[in-house]
């Protein structure tokens, strides 16, 4: 009984383990150009904040623009939510 008890907490760390060093996060305070948006890494050079994210988490970018850019950059207009599925 002690045997599988020990086995299956030994069992469930290496799960817990194996979980943890697939999750990346981040945290604390990231300093960002207020122009151009770009990131000050650990190294103190600044780099585009996709890349710095993508390098620092599972996420992944697509690029569009909003409602109010296209509107303001190309004149269209567009609704500020997708339409809904049916």
């Amino acid at each position: 009984m002690l045997q599988t008890t020990l086995a299956e907490r030994e069992q469930l760390v290496s799960v817990l383990q194996e979980a943890l060093n697939h999750v990346k996060t981040l945290q604390g305070l990231l300093p960002i150009c207020a122009f151009c948006h770009k990131i000050r890494n650990s190294d103190g050079k600044w780099e585009r904040l996709e890349s710095y994210i993508t390098s620092h988490s599972e996420a992944d970018f697509t690029h569009g623009f909003c409602p109010e850019c296209g509107e303001k950059h190309y004149g269209v207009k567009r609704p500020s939510e997708p339409p809904p599925t049916t």
